[in-house]
């Protein structure tokens, strides 16, 4: 489905009530030529249906959770373009914006999700490895080791590091598998649980 062709459709269609704060909606009539409108770039009505009644829906709940859109500005849905290194670096130095970082994570969860085979987790030889987050004494910049093969020096500026100067911010477990044809060892992703 062509997302923009969506949101053009979403972006021309007159609002009848809109409301913000802690429940906003953009409601638009639920008639018969909104529904082919939609319909015609993949609308089912089956999903109008599950974001109003006969008389209205909400088009602001159904853009965001049905997957259409990435953001709402100046009154219209909006696709992110391309990730590019000016924004990731912007992120990472803490000089972007909350809109900025949205964007990264939820580019990253797109990207992590994106291709991975169903697996049996039952039926295949896998585990959990510790990811440590840390920062740096001196330079103050994050960076991430194996848990039980800490490093010895900063990745960022080298100093030597000891355990008990460096600041400790959060664990992640990175699961594991391997192909068992090819001996490959692939890795899925983050768990939060065993």
């Amino acid at each position: 489905m062509n997302r923009q062709a969506v949101l053009d459709v979403l972006n021309s269609l007159e609002v009848v009530e809109t409301n913000g704060g802690d429940s906003p909606y953009i409601l638009v009539e639920n008639n018969e030529i909104v529904r082919q409108k939609l319909n015609a770039v993949g609308i089912t009505n089956e999903v109008i249906n599950q974001y109003g009644d006969d008389d209205s829906f909400d088009v602001l709940s159904l853009a965001f959770a049905e997957g259409y859109t990435d953001y709402y500005e100046k009154g219209k849905f909006v696709l992110w373009g391309p990730i590019d290194d000016e924004l990731r670096d912007r992120v990472r130095n803490g000089e972007g914006t909350t809109e900025d970082a949205e964007r990264l994570l939820k580019e990253f969860a797109r990207y992590e999700n994106e291709g991975k085979p169903e697996i049996d987790w039952h039926k295949t030889s896998n585990t959990q490895i510790e990811v440590n987050k840390a920062y740096c004494p001196r330079c103050h910049k994050p960076f991430h080791e194996i848990d039980g093969y800490e490093l010895d020096s900063c990745p960022n500026c080298e100093m030597t590091l000891y355990g008990e100067n460096i600041s400790w911010d959060e664990q992640v477990l990175v699961r594991i598998y391997v192909d068992h044809k090819t001996g490959e060892l692939k890795v899925w992703g983050t768990d939060s649980d065993d």
